[in-house]
């Protein structure tokens, strides 16, 4: 094992830096998650494969997070509305890359706290206004604390939210698509084409 900054084998990390560099293809990743509606608003995520940095499956264990809606939108109140695992993904990924990079450039932290906030309008949800469904905005605040100097942990900040896959993906145009596939009882999966 070599040097180890904020929990993090920083050799191992350049490693897999260097080998990314050499092939860029290892760079690549694929990550496919199911959602099992399970009653009411009620859903079960399951990561069901997860590929990055030339393997195949990166995942030893076997992970999956409950959504449903609050008890005021008629939910049932088992697991993060789908909203707050949204918002919980963003502090997730950018708390993951402020760590990466703070640890590749030999950055100790003491202590890291991110907050994410999102408003929006319900009513676009339900269909019933004008407003879109979703967020408006969104907003983020990492609470950190370094003996680094400032400027230092701001260039941090900057290079964690420019590099973030998750904040890219939530502030940038990303292309997404959405098929319907109907099961029947006869013929097993149809794909409507559309």
């Amino acid at each position: 094992m070599g040097s180890v900054c904020n929990g993090i084998d920083v050799s191992e990390l350049l490693s897999t830096f260097d080998e990314i560099r050499k092939d860029p293809a290892k760079g690549l990743f694929n990550v496919r998650v199911r959602s099992d509606w399970v009653s009411g608003f009620h859903c079960r995520q399951t990561v069901v494969s997860s590929a990055a940095a030339g393997s195949q499956s990166i995942h030893p264990k076997h992970h999956s997070a409950d959504t449903d809606l609050p008890p005021i939108l008629q939910g049932g109140d088992e697991g993060l509305w789908p909203s707050e695992l949204l918002l919980a993904s963003i502090g997730g990924c950018l708390a993951a890359t402020f760590v990466a990079h703070a640890s590749a450039m030999g950055i100790r932290l003491e202590a890291l706290q991110v907050e994410v906030c999102g408003e929006g309008d319900i009513a676009g949800f339900l269909g019933i206004g004008p407003g879109r469904p979703g967020f408006t905005s969104i907003h983020a605040k990492l609470v950190v604390r370094s003996r680094e100097p400032r400027d230092r942990l701001e260039d941090l900040h900057r290079y964690a939210t420019s590099h973030s896959p998750v904040w890219s993906a939530v502030t940038s145009r990303v292309a997404a698509d959405s098929r319907l596939v109907l099961e029947t009882d006869d013929l097993g999966a149809v794909t409507l084409l559309g």
